[in-house]
């Protein structure tokens, strides 16, 4: 007896497994795409909002240092 679900699960399976490096690729290449936008972002961002703060004539004030970062100074 012929069970046409086992053959249609059979027939998806192959058809996934061709297209399954393809998909990967694509995945990979969105979420590369996604991480740079996100460091871009990440490096730039303080700074873009800075000069808007100061060309609507707000004070910016740049400390990038920590104070008291080592105990023992």
């Amino acid at each position: 007896m012929n069970n046409s679900f086992k053959e249609l699960e059979k027939l998806h399976l192959e058809q996934f497994e061709k297209k399954s490096p393809e998909i990967k690729n694509q995945i990979e290449g969105e979420a590369s795409s996604y991480k740079f936008i996100g460091d871009v972002l990440d490096l730039y961002f303080n700074k873009i909002m800075g000069v808007f703060v100061a060309m609507t004539g707000g004070d910016v004030k740049q400390d990038n240092t920590k104070k008291n970062s080592n105990p023992t100074d």
